[in-house]
């Protein structure tokens, strides 16, 4: 299959746009033309829907050969449903053969849920149990969720409560309920947080529901917390929620957090969180930040947090801060937070990025760093990094590689350091291949 030159996706376009105006043979042919073709297929889906009882046979078969493409799948879902009482029986069941396959019911849960309205009520709700059934659960659930309220809530309760719990797709069922939490009757938002606190991979999410809205749910569901606190993955949602929300949170809550932050995983996120949220939280909270300032695993997350949020911070607190993790966090973490925040940052601690470049641990989150920031940080910090990078010889692989990716150096910064890359690298065959790319990708001599 060819495919279609601009011209002619023009034309298909222009001929949607006026389709009535054109005469009858010329876009009957126009249509069987473009029939086939991916580019314009989802147009000319909606133009035969739209236009269905004005066709002759031969153009309404079209229907059936667009159905077994991807590209036209949502203006088929979409259009059928929308026109459903104006089309025949056997384009409405194209809805049904579409939810066979979890790829293509995604699209019809949607359309349906749009478009209940427009459907009998007993069509709809086999459609939606369809792409249930065939792996479109999480979707369905998210489409209902919400659009509720705009068909019989009896339907939407069913339906909800039909999603199979084994989906994988669980989690947007999550964060659709998250979004639409006020707009649910409690005792339905109560047994879908149930369900959800019962799969791992829905937990996270139903956990930072339950932090978030916990005066407004019944001690049955609170209580989960300190149970689901104990899982690797959902503690680290549930640490960076409380932070989130500590203010309007019981006591209980202030206990959990002190035991969160000593964990080496969630001692970082509530460090991050507690600088995000600093001027909302209350004194005992603040102070907790020194003391992650202060410990090795955390003190690198909380001067990256302070470098990305300089100027929320009060002076004296950004001081302690940057004085007690530069102590203690790893030299890759400051450097990378320093080159992502370098104009935000105080003339003082601009000179630990030259140290840090020249440290073993000064990985490739540097060399990120710099190369996503490289035309904003001054000449002579450009070549200094440059040079010390070089000289490490082993990261000149992964520094030609963003080179060439990005091409936002200097040439002659990026001559300069393939040079020395060749000469020190330990893997220089390897090398020599990057670099040769990066030189064959530079647009001038």
């Amino acid at each position: 299959m060819t495919r279609l030159t601009e011209d002619e996706k023009t034309l298909a376009h222009n001929m949607l746009m006026r389709f009535s105006k054109l005469p009858e043979r010329a876009r009957n042919r126009l249509l069987l033309k473009f029939a086939e073709q991916e580019e314009v297929s989802s147009q000319i889906a909606e133009i035969i829907i739209n236009h269905f009882d004005k066709l002759p046979d031969e153009i309404k078969q079209l229907l059936f050969i667009l159905c077994e493409q991807e590209e036209p799948v949502s203006s088929l879902a979409w259009g059928i449903t929308y026109r459903f009482r104006y089309l025949p029986e056997d384009v409405r069941q194209i809805l049904f053969k579409l939810c066979e396959k979890k790829e293509t019911a995604e699209y019809v849960s949607w359309a349906v849920v749009c478009n209940f309205s427009r459907l009998p009520e007993e069509t709809g709700v086999k459609l939606l149990l369809k792409a249930i059934e065939n792996g479109a659960a999480g979707d369905t659930a998210a489409a209902i969720l919400f659009r509720f309220g705009e068909f019989p809530e009896s339907i939407s309760t069913r339906l909800l409560l039909e999603i199979n719990e084994d989906s994988p797709d669980r989690s947007y069922t999550a964060v659709a309920l998250a979004a639409n939490f006020s707009k649910l009757p409690a005792g339905l938002t109560n047994e879908l947080i149930l369900k959800l606190t019962g799969k791992s991979v829905a937990a996270p999410e139903a956990a930072a529901i339950i932090v978030s809205h916990f005066n407004e749910l019944p001690e049955n569901i609170t209580s989960l917390i300190d149970e689901l606190a104990d899982a690797e993955i959902v503690k680290i949602v549930i640490a960076e929620a409380i932070v989130k929300h500590l203010n309007k949170l019981p006591d209980s809550f202030r206990t959990l957090l002190l035991k969160l932050s000593e964990d080496s995983v969630t001692g970082v996120i509530i460090a991050a969180a507690i600088v995000k949220n600093y001027g909302n939280l209350l004194d005992d909270v603040k102070n907790l930040l020194l003391k992650l300032a202060d410990t090795g695993y955390s003190a690198g997350a909380v001067f990256w947090a302070t470098a990305r949020n300089f100027n929320e911070l009060p002076e004296q607190v950004r001081s302690s801060i940057l004085k007690l993790s530069a102590q203690k966090a790893t030299v890759d973490g400051i450097a990378c937070a320093i080159v992502y925040n370098y104009d935000d940052l105080a003339d003082s601690i601009l000179g630990m990025i030259r140290a840090s470049s020249n440290k073993e641990d000064a990985n490739n989150k540097v060399v990120t760093g710099i190369i996503n920031k490289f035309e904003k940080l001054p000449g002579e910090v450009k070549s200094v990094l440059c040079d010390k990078l070089a000289e490490r010889g082993q990261d000149g692989n992964d520094f030609s590689w963003y080179f060439r990716k990005y091409a936002i150096a200097s040439h002659e910064i990026r001559n300069r350091y393939c040079i020395k890359t060749i000469v020190l690298a330990k893997n220089t065959v390897a090398l020599v291949t990057q670099v040769t790319q990066v030189l064959k990708d530079r647009k001038t001599p």
